[in-house]
């Protein structure tokens, strides 16, 4: 072999080489690529999801509230349409509701909003949610301008009788930036954005820092295929969830997610640009040219690079994962995570709040607030020795887990904290004092076999039983206290069956006005009584009847009395 066929085919070989590796090195890229793509696509899911059960968490709280309100409405019979507004405006100054109502059956309402102005004689009959709510006993607006040119959703609650005939509505409204405070929750780092659309892909709600306000439907916020677009048009009018890429306006590929909200046929898109999800590989097409000319170092260096871009992108998914967003600690998936791996006999699972945090927002503001929670957080975490961690569950409630059961070194642990927040609280102690509630599980050795959210849920139990009392107060879990609870819940359902089958007495005392020659000008309820007794096992006395009442109407002069005998 000549010299110059051996070094044409050297010449072949170290291209061949070459190529091959810049192949095997590309593949590996898009490899990782699409993985770390997959992975950024499954936490927009979990985030859509996460963002998804916060909505329908806030806004069934309100029906829930609406619900009670109308149950004792009904059940109390009161029909004056004065007194129905005066209870109405109590009420309305202990919630976050901008303005509440009653309406009669033929759309007459009368309502009085935070600023106590009345707003009588206001004709609803024609709205939607006022003939959803006659249809299916409940609804909740599409997003509309008040009289005061502020947008908000209003709440309809069908309000019946003891016979469960209908005698009117309940009316609620909310201002829209409760719910648009929810879709502020930032999306990959603050790259993506949330939108509450209808079935038609109109834009209902938005995030207060994206989008001009005058796009009002999907398809005006970017461009889709004909593919696409009849793909998304498929899923809002099926209830359908997915997703599915397009361009936005300014050419950007874009990743969403669409999941239905599971009311009024509304859908949360969550949207976030691919590029965001590429933001670790802006050089690889640097390292490709190295790549080209350095070869097998070159292919070696890549490989390490890819491997620690791909360590970096899951150590920040973890910590998206893992991370409370607002203390900078670790959440509660991230405790529970943890727990087991340190939890033995004779450790204690703590868990807690601080009380009137939400009256210290409404007072000082949200920032406020959130500077309170991580400084109680910074707190906290210095109190803890080796093996001792704890988190954020959700607002102003944390659990934790100390590595001692002794009542006296928890009962000082205690008072520690206490003492920190009064040293926090410095500055506005005049205006408003928090209190802390907190609620001890220490766990036994025939109890390691129970989960930690078993655990933290005992802990919570303990922390219930004393929530209602005045000042700071800590408790210690008893299998008395869970047995307690769990009866507490099912006597509820008992009572509930027994209020809905009219099985309970009102004892009425009259008001009299003695200024108008004690002429009767109201009534109050002292108690319940059993009228009727179905199942001999339910002798036993149903107090918890009246205990339900106390909590939906906030009355404290409710007695309890044992049922009539079969006599009566």
């Amino acid at each position: 072999m000549n010299p110059q066929t051996a070094q044409k085919k050297t010449k072949i070989a170290i291209i061949g080489i070459c190529l091959c590796f810049l192949l095997g090195s590309l593949g590996y890229v898009h490899y990782m690529r699409t993985q770390s793509e997959q992975d950024s696509v499954q936490y927009l899911n979990n985030a859509a999801a996460q963002l998804q059960n916060t909505l329908i968490k806030q806004i069934d709280g309100d029906f829930q509230t609406l619900e009670a309100l109308a149950i004792v409405i009904g059940e109390t019979g009161i029909d004056d349409a004065d007194r129905m507004i005066d209870i109405l405006e109590t009420i309305n100054n202990q919630n976050q509701f901008v303005r509440m109502g009653y309406a009669d059956l033929s759309g007459n309402a009368d309502l009085v909003d935070i600023r106590s102005n009345h707003h009588l004689k206001k004709q609803v009959s024609q709205d939607p949610f006022f003939q959803q709510t006659l249809a299916e006993g409940r609804s909740l607006s599409d997003p509309q301008l008040d009289e005061e040119e502020e947008w908000v959703g209003s709440y309809g609650m069908l309000i019946k009788n003891n016979a469960g005939e209908p005698i009117g509505v309940l009316i609620a409204e909310n201002l829209i930036d409760v719910y648009r405070s929810i879709l502020d929750a930032p999306l990959l780092n603050g790259e993506g954005y949330s939108l509450l659309v209808d079935e038609t892909g109109a834009v209902l709600m938005r995030p207060h820092r994206e989008l001009p306000a005058e796009k009002q439907t999907l398809t005006e916020l970017g461009q889709f295929t004909e593919k696409t677009l009849n793909t998304l048009q498929n899923w809002l009018a099926n209830g359908h969830s997915g997703s599915l890429r397009y361009r936005s306006l300014a050419g950007e590929q874009a990743i969403a997610q669409l999941i239905p909200l599971g009311m009024n046929r509304w859908y949360l898109f969550s949207a976030v640009p691919t590029a965001a999800l590429h933001k670790n590989y802006a050089q690889t097409s640097l390292g490709m040219t190295i790549i080209i000319t350095l070869a097998a170092l070159i292919f070696l260096m890549l490989m390490n690079w890819q491997s620690r871009s791909m360590q970096a992108n899951q150590r920040a998914l973890e910590t998206l994962a893992y991370q409370d967003p607002l203390t900078g600690d670790r959440n509660f998936a991230s405790f529970q995570k943890e727990v087991p791996a340190l939890i033995k006999s004779g450790c204690t699972v703590w868990y807690c709040d601080i009380k009137k945090f939400k009256y210290f927002n409404d007072l000082f503001g949200y920032e406020q607030g959130d500077a309170l929670l991580r400084d109680f957080s910074t707190v906290v975490k210095a109190s803890l020795k080796d093996n001792e961690l704890f988190c954020r569950v959700s607002g102003d409630n944390f659990a934790g887990l100390r590595q001692t059961a002794d009542p006296q070194r928890l009962a000082g642990w205690f008072n520690q904290l206490l003492a920190q927040l009064d040293q926090q609280m410095n500055e506005h102690s005049a205006l408003v004092h928090l209190e802390l509630c907190m609620g001890f599980f220490p766990v036994r050795e025939e109890e390691l076999n129970l989960s930690v959210n078993e655990m933290v849920n005992r802990a919570n139990i303990a922390h219930r039983s004393v929530k209602d009392q005045p000042g700071d107060q800590f408790a210690f879990f008893t299998p008395q206290l869970r047995a307690q609870t769990l009866r507490e819940s099912e006597l509820e359902a008992q009572a509930k069956k027994a209020l809905a089958r009219g099985e309970f007495e009102v004892y009425v005392q009259g008001k009299v006005n003695i200024q108008q020659n004690c002429r009767i000008v109201g009534g109050e309820c002292l108690a319940l009584s059993l009228i009727h007794i179905s199942e001999p096992t339910r002798q036993a006395e149903i107090s918890y009847a009246v205990f339900c009442l106390k909590k939906k109407t906030g009355r404290k002069n409710v007695r309890r009395l044992r049922p009539p005998s079969a006599s009566k």
